[in-house]
């Protein structure tokens, strides 16, 4: 069965869906880090720390999900032990990144905001953490660890917490 309530449109298959899905995320993950990268990129980009983390690219290795997204959009494999997906000039994940890549913003980011435009920023950032929490029994995407368990993610609810996340990047500001 494919997720508890979930109707799959007649003609799509587990698989289909599951694409659809991926797409879904995938896509929105995408207009995420854009949206971030063109507001904050250039605080980044100049930084002379790093707020990347082996132990949290390790995740994305982890995450059955997370590695079936970044299958279905060709992401890089090449995992390094010491650096993570970490590059000369960043993440070389365009999709696939634990949602903490896009939480998580540093003082210098922070402390440079209005409190209005830190409200933006933490709902900007937590986007793809609240669309992520649709697997089954109560798990987070992020946290499916078994392959079996990507075809109990209830379509309907996806769908529904996609549209609404689609809504909130909308009115997450710059």
């Amino acid at each position: 069965m494919y997720g508890h309530a979930a109707q799959i449109p007649e003609g799509w298959t587990a698989v289909s869906a599951l694409n659809s899905i991926l797409e879904a995320y995938g896509d929105l993950e995408r207009r995420v880090q854009q949206r971030i990268t063109r507001r904050w990129g250039g605080v980044c980009a100049h930084c002379a720390t790093s707020c990347c983390r082996v132990d949290i690219c390790e995740e994305a290795l982890e995450s059955v999900f997370l590695c079936r997204v970044r299958e279905h959009f060709d992401q890089p494999g090449d995992f390094d032990p010491r650096f993570g997906w970490l590059g000369p000039g960043g993440c070389r994940l365009e999709v696939g990144r634990p949602p903490v890549c896009y939480a998580f913003f540093c003082d210098e980011i922070r402390n440079s905001l209005t409190p209005e435009a830190r409200e933006q920023l933490d709902r900007l950032g937590s986007i793809m953490d609240r669309v992520g929490r649709v697997g089954p029994r109560g798990l987070h995407l992020v946290e499916l660890t078994d392959p079996g368990d990507l075809e109990e993610i209830n379509l309907d609810r996806f769908l529904s917490y996609a549209d609404r996340a689609r809504r909130a990047l909308h009115g997450a500001g710059p």
